[in-house]
């Protein structure tokens, strides 16, 4: 009977149980129920073994009941337990002759693996007269046909290799026992979905950094964005290597299950998947946790997963900066930061986007359930995967968004993904914009709207002069895998986080009032904007482009807060006193020596970039900035610096000083600005 569940294993007649187990036991229970079985039915339980464990004595007098034959057919493994009476009991010749008959039926899916008690191999294949003499009293009672079918399973099954007991303590047998079920079963296996695309590569490279071989401690670090595969990625190398591994445990979704009730549900599991469930019940608080975990783990080889952690804090609660791990443990930690860990000790792996030939794959194995795409929806599917930057999550959503649509579906789809990207992609990707302070995220949605790919020198002075912290607010995003600094101090930023930042900008919806946003990048927009009467006082950046277009004082008056202005073509006109008393940053394209407005003077302008212009010496506009040495931090380009070197010659102090600051950067861990400061 199945201990846990006598229901579960049908002992009490009725209908067939349709529960499918792991392993099926065959014992007497005289001979080692009390003990032995007994030890090794709890050990697979708490290694989540799914067992039937019959019970003869329950049956004396009847025949092999219904539902036995039923649990036989529905285990994976059979753990007939030869000891000196198993052949006296004709229920266990019973249950051992129909578990020969199954693995015939289904060879591939059935396995017998026997356990020698207290006998040898040798009795079984009947070579002694240990079971010889029971047999010789069964023919007796059911006939030699019955005997001969229970003698050939007998010398059938003492063929197969198998444990025997010998004379180990029964601790150390059942562990080995255990250890090598577990791997046939690979209960310990983490689920991975199918259509897996591009991860042999990353797989082997953090199999490479664990190093089994190596006697050491390992911890290595998967980092990347939200998204990207880190979860994928630590289940396979979980899954390859728990087998050989006593003791281990996978520990998902960390930081959403690390509130302040549910963090001792994870310490609960860590223990329970390494240990067994029995030191559950010590634990009543966090601390207590802390303490069990310490004292048990410590000195332990062990497997360890930690998957989705986000926080310093969640590592001390689960005591793994304390632990002193037994020589040959692997812990591996999943995050989207990968400034969680401050060790050197820890080595890294940042997943990358997959490139456009595994981004089609993956995507096609979703959208067609195979791949190549057919010949008809090949460029249809290059313009998807175009949207989605290699990000394994978009693909699959987007894949089978798409799955048995027809070509109309598919062209809405596309104009949609214009539009907005999947809210499964963005929900888990703003996990990460959450997590970010006020100023980070304000330096996140700048970028996202305003500077990929550009260089990051000139926004910084604006950043700064802000107040965001800029310095710290951009190595956090380059942890968090959300932007990079590529060649020549360029930001790059994936396609997905830079839709989201737009996304959160815009609004929740696509109905959101443009005049309501913080920032317009699209000139077509900010051109329809800038020209309504009501007051805008959530915008703070804004792009525009207009060729014949004079941008009048009073339109600007509507738009207090602007700090960051672009004009990549068109001219001013009016009376700006007080007009621009916010603006950091101004970009604009000039190619008329006219500058038509008067009291321009943003006093608080740190950054003018006038790339691309015609301008010379005799531009009308170098009036307009004659006052704003006192905090004016950059001007481009190059071509225009004599002139105010000439012309502000009064301010030598400050231009010397500024140009001393070109060749050693803002601070000592700035890099050096091209360009002119004055």
């Amino acid at each position: 009977m199945d201990m846990r569940n006598s229901s579960e294993a049908g002992t009490n007649g009725g209908e067939p149980s349709a529960i499918d187990y792991d392993v099926f036991l065959s014992f007497r229970g005289p001979d080692t129920r009390q003990g032995f079985t007994d030890c090794l039915y709890h050990q697979m339980q708490e290694a989540n073994i799914r067992v039937f464990l019959d019970e003869e004595e329950l049956h004396v007098g009847k025949e092999i009941a219904d539902e036995l034959p039923v649990a036989i057919e529905k285990s994976k493994i059979y753990i007939p337990i030869f000891s000196k009476g198993y052949a006296s009991s004709a229920w266990c010749l019973r249950e051992l002759a129909h578990m020969v008959n199954c693995k015939k039926s289904k060879p591939s899916e059935k396995e017998i693996m026997p356990i020698f008690y207290d006998v040898k191999p040798r009795d079984v294949k009947l070579k002694s007269q240990r079971y010889v003499s029971a047999l010789e009293e069964h023919e007796e009672k059911f006939g030699r046909e019955t005997r001969q079918k229970w003698e050939d399973a007998l010398k059938s099954v003492a063929q197969i290799k198998g444990w025997e007991l010998k004379k180990q303590g029964h601790w150390k047998f059942i562990q080995s026992v255990l250890q090598e079920i577990v791997m046939k079963l690979k209960t310990k296996d983490k689920y991975i979905t199918e259509h897996l695309v591009g991860i042999d590569d990353p797989l082997e490279a953090v199999l490479k950094l664990l190093d089994m071989d190596s006697g050491g401690l390992r911890f290595v670090l998967i980092h990347g964005m939200g998204g990207i595969g880190k979860t994928t990625l630590a289940k396979m190398v979980f899954n390859k290597l728990n087998s050989v591994f006593n003791q281990c445990c996978f520990l998902g979704n960390v930081r959403e299950l690390s509130t302040s009730f549910r963090i001792i549900n994870l310490q609960k599991q860590l223990l329970s998947s390494t240990l067994g469930l029995g030191f559950q019940d010590q634990i009543n608080d966090v601390d207590d946790g802390i303490k069990v975990i310490l004292q048990r783990l410590s000195n332990k080889k062990v497997l360890l997963v930690l998957d989705d952690v986000d926080d310093e804090e969640q590592l001390q609660k689960l005591a793994i900066n304390h632990i002193m791990f037994g020589l040959g443990s692997r812990v591996i930690m999943t995050s989207r930061n990968k400034s969680i860990i401050k060790s050197n000790k820890t080595l890294e792996y940042e997943v990358k986007p997959l490139d456009d030939v595994r981004s089609l794959e993956l995507f096609s194995r979703h959208a067609f359930r195979t791949n190549p795409p057919p010949d008809g929806y090949v460029n249809l599917s290059r313009q998807i995967i175009s949207m989605t930057g290699g990000l394994p999550l978009a693909l699959e959503v987007i894949g089978s968004l798409v799955y048995h649509k027809n070509k109309a579906s598919w062209y809405d789809v596309l104009d949609n993904l214009r539009e907005t990207p999947p809210k499964k992609v963005q929900d888990k990707l703003k996990i990460s914009y959450n997590a970010l302070n006020h100023e980070q995220q304000q330096v996140f949605l700048d970028i996202a709207c305003l500077f990929v790919d550009e260089n990051k020198t000139n926004a910084l002075y604006m950043w700064k002069d802000c107040g965001f912290r800029p310095d710290y607010s951009i190595q956090v995003l380059v942890c968090m895998s959300l932007i990079k600094i590529i060649d020549h101090n360029k930001f790059w930023m994936h396609d997905q986080p830079r839709d989201l930042g737009r996304k959160i900008v815009r609004g929740d919806t696509r109905l959101t009032d443009p005049r309501k946003q913080s920032r317009l990048w699209v000139p077509e927009t900010a051109n329809n904007i800038i020209g309504t009467k009501e007051r805008k006082k959530a915008i703070e950046a804004i792009c525009l482009c207009e060729p014949t277009r004079v941008y009048t004082s009073k339109e600007f008056s509507r738009l207090p807060n602007i700090r960051f202005l672009m004009l990549k073509e068109g001219n001013f006109n009016g009376d700006f006193n007080n007009r621009f008393s916010k603006l950091r940053y101004m970009t604009c394209k000039v190619d008329s020596q006219e500058f038509l407005a008067i009291n321009f003077h943003p006093s608080n302008l740190v950054v003018l970039e006038l790339s691309f212009s015609s301008i010379t010496g005799e531009w009308a506009g170098w009036s307009q900035f004659k006052d704003l040495h006192t905090k004016l931090s950059k001007i481009c380009p190059t071509s225009i610096v004599n002139y105010h070197q000439s012309n502000w010659s009064a301010h030598s102090k400050r231009t010397s000083q500024l140009q001393q600051s070109t060749s050693h950067g803002l601070d000592a861990g700035q890099d050096n600005i091209d360009g002119k400061y004055f």
